[in-house]
């Protein structure tokens, strides 16, 4: 775990460029360095084997130093360029980070150089038995053609084996492939040898044996790029953020606008889970518990500038780790690097322009990255802000604003706060504006994410793609005149979220109605696409709620929290029936979800008992999660300022 996901980004782009072909090119090229220097001392009466590991040594180095520059220069501008947000102090970092693998390199060349270089030498010194030259060149070259067959033989079975690497299995075919690399690599040098009467021999044998190990590394190449050999069938996982989407604005969870032919058919071929809670009503704690299964108390991201520890471990790192090919494509904003997302190896923001939409822009780039990069398994993290304030849709797509033409509201560039001065003055027809721009939005996102499905669909692992849409909150409209135009309340407009999954192994149509948390979301992933789980979650598998007939969950509620500066703490607990709300200690709303869907009517206000059990859960839940946070926040250092150009982002959502 990297201690910035900037730097982390740089390590495994550096990993990518550093990959066993080109390790095996330099352990080639530093080889034959030795051995070139073995051969020189064999010339001598008496050979030096200090002599012969010390220009090993030194022209190994050599010959891996440029690809270790090669290594630093891609990885620096493979991110800093998409990413220009980054402080200066982490181009420092990301220097010293960078350092490792390019000195691993370099000091790989020189030992592979210097043992190539002296141990024929050595055991020419010491045993007599190496008559020539090229009986010196032969062993070295055939013991580094030896180790370089197993180690990529070895990478190979360990990738494809199903088994762990320490599996009795995989340890039997390890052992066989190393034993099968020894043979081949001492049959291949006993051959040259017998060969070996022309007096340019020493020439021919090393350039043989260079041949032959570029050959063997052009295999191994060709099968990392294009994929030979069996392939890993592993499920891939296509990840759909799209912020502010609220469940009951999409024609699959009942609303009475064509917003999403789309996604109602991506519902209809999967599942959908009908209560599904986010466990913030903002972007950025929201998505953090979306993508590390804890809810903001735990993972302590709860403020605007807020960052992620690296102790926390996040689903792109955990399934990075596991083999799978990892990429985010985002709307910028609280979706940054800056905030901590680590485990990505290719993370691009792409902000809101006048030019270009922002969710077309993201697809585009996604379905790209599709194209060109992935390979399965893969990790494809996708999110808009299309659907957040300011509510402005294309012609095309603004279906629904008609009937509300005669509002003067002026809806294109209103973000939060300028809803907020209108609070109190919003006509009927102003909201039914409101609303129907909102639609509209949504239905240019259904269209716009249409290429993104088609692509999934058209890939050749498309069948075992496992699609997943969900979103980090919702909006408050005229649902509670009582509140702006905004998302920081708890109420179900808010925090009652679509989660819809389709994929390989779900049924079609299932309709889920237990209450579920959107931090069920990730051991639920990790659980369907069969990778352990490394460490605790306060989210639960959901997995025994695919089957075709619903069982029971362990838990049957869901919470949700609000946490800002100098106010008390917002907290909410829901279950199929009751809606419990504390907005401070002793001050408690309560609705009937099953009678008051829209939580019109609050119990408590009129004068009723808020049930025993449901209230101790909301404090049992509270005080642990009180605990936590304070736990997080004591000690911390203070967060840095937010840069100028991703403020300016932020205030263009209305954050600022």
């Amino acid at each position: 775990m990297s201690g910035h996901p900037a730097l982390d980004a740089f390590r495994h782009l550096s990993a990518e460029v550093l990959g066993e072909p080109q390790i095996g090119m330099v352990v080639v090229a530093a080889a034959l360095c030795g051995a070139w220097a073995a051969r020189d001392e064999f010339a001598r009466p008496s050979p030096r084997p200090l002599v012969a590991g010390l220009r090993g040594l030194l022209e190994g180095s050599a010959v891996a130093a440029p690809l270790a520059l090669v290594t630093v220069t891609f990885a620096w501008i493979a991110v800093v360029l998409p990413n220009r947000y980054l402080e200066l102090s982490l181009h420092y970092l990301a220097a010293r980070e960078l350092l490792d693998p390019a000195l691993t390199v370099v000091v790989l060349g020189a030992a592979v150089g210097a043992a190539a270089g002296t141990l024929p030498a050595a055991a020419r010194a010491f045993s007599g038995r190496l008559a020539s030259p090229r009986d010196a060149a032969t062993l070295s070259l055939a013991v580094l053609l030896w180790l370089l067959l197993a180690a990529i033989g070895g990478f190979w079975l360990n990738r494809l084996e199903p088994h762990s690497a320490l599996h009795p299995v995989s340890l039997l075919l390890d052992a066989l492939w190393l034993l099968a690399a020894g043979m081949g690599a001492w049959l291949f040098a006993r051959r040259l040898r017998e060969a070996s009467g022309s007096r340019f021999m020493s020439r021919r044998l090393v350039g043989a044996s260079a041949l032959a190990a570029w050959a063997l590394l052009g295999v191994g190449l060709s099968v990392r790029t294009f994929g030979g050999g069996r392939d890993d069938d592993r499920p891939n996982l296509v990840l759909v953020s799209i912020d502010t989407l609220r469940a009951d604005r999409l024609g699959c969870y009942g609303h009475d606008r064509p917003t999403s032919p789309n996604l109602d058919r991506l519902a209809t071929g999967g599942v959908r889970f009908s209560a599904a809670t986010a466990q913030a009503p903002w972007t950025l704690p929201s998505h953090v518990s979306l993508l590390t299964g804890l809810y903001p108390s735990t993972h302590g991201v709860v403020f605007g500038t807020d960052r992620l520890v690296p102790r926390v471990t996040t689903l792109a790192e955990i399934l990075r780790d596991s083999g799978y090919r990892t990429a985010a494509f985002t709307g910028g904003g609280y979706l940054n690097l800056r905030f901590g997302y680590q485990g990505w190896e290719r993370f691009i923001a792409r902000p809101h322009s006048k030019e270009r939409r922002n969710v077309e822009k993201v697809v585009d780039a996604a379905v790209d990255w599709l194209a060109t990069e992935a390979r399965p398994p893969f990790f494809l993290f996708v999110h808009t802000y299309q659907v957040h304030a300011p509510f402005d849709p294309p012609a095309r797509d603004d279906l629904f604003s008609g009937p509300f033409s005669a509002s003067p509201l002026k809806t294109a560039g209103m973000t939060a706060p300028d809803f907020a001065q209108l609070h109190g003055r919003l006509t009927d027809l102003d909201y039914g504006l409101i609303e129907a721009k909102y639609d509209g939005e949504i239905h240019y996102t259904d269209r716009a994410l249409a290429p993104l499905l088609s692509a999934i669909s058209g890939m050749d692992s498309g069948s075992r793609t496992l699609v997943v849409v969900t979103s980090d909150h919702g909006e408050n409209f005229s649902d509670h005149r009582d509140f702006p135009v905004d998302h920081r309340e708890l109420y179900e407009a808010v925090v009652h979220v679509p989660l819809i999954l389709a994929g390989p192994g779900l049924p079609a149509g299932l309709v889920v109605d237990d209450a579920v948390e959107v931090v069920d979301l990730m051991p639920t992933l990790l659980d369907l696409l069969g990778v352990p789980a490394p460490t605790a979650y306060d989210g639960e598998s959901m997995r025994p709620l695919l089957a075709a007939v619903s069982r029971p969950q362990s838990r049957a509620t869901a919470f949700s929290e609000q946490i800002r500066r100098d106010e008390p703490r917002y907290v909410s607990l829901r279950d199929p029936r009751w809606k419990l709300l504390q907005r401070r200690p002793g001050l408690y709303e309560l609705y009937d979800l099953v009678a008051d869907p829209e939580e019109r009517h609050d119990l408590v206000g009129a004068g009723a008992d808020v049930p025993p059990g449901l209230l101790a859960e909301l404090l049992r839940w509270d005080r642990r999660a009180r605990a936590q946070l304070a736990k997080n926040l004591a000690g911390r250092e203070a967060p840095g300022e937010l840069d100028e150009s991703l403020a300016r982002e932020l205030r263009a959502l209305g954050y600022l």
